[in-house]
């Protein structure tokens, strides 16, 4: 999972707008959109925003397999 996923996907799961997530961030909703999209990554200040907000830590966040596969292949 990409940054702008996990990022999409912590708005919706709680149910918030663009605009919402972005006014309790402190930026503009245009600048969420962009980080959603993947057209820019927020800055190393705005994840810690981020993840403080979602109380969440920075590994979680940034890691792309937050999804655990419940069937992981076993070796014999």
């Amino acid at each position: 999972m990409t940054v702008s996923e996990k990022l999409k996907e912590l708005r919706t799961e709680r149910n918030m707008t663009q605009q919402q997530m972005a006014d309790r961030l402190g930026i503009n909703q245009s600048v969420l959109s962009r980080w959603e999209s993947g057209a820019t990554a927020p800055s190393l200040k705005f994840i810690r925003v981020i993840t403080s907000y979602f109380n969440i830590s920075v590994h979680e966040f940034l890691n792309r397999d937050t999804k655990q596969n419940p069937q992981k292949s076993k070796r014999t």
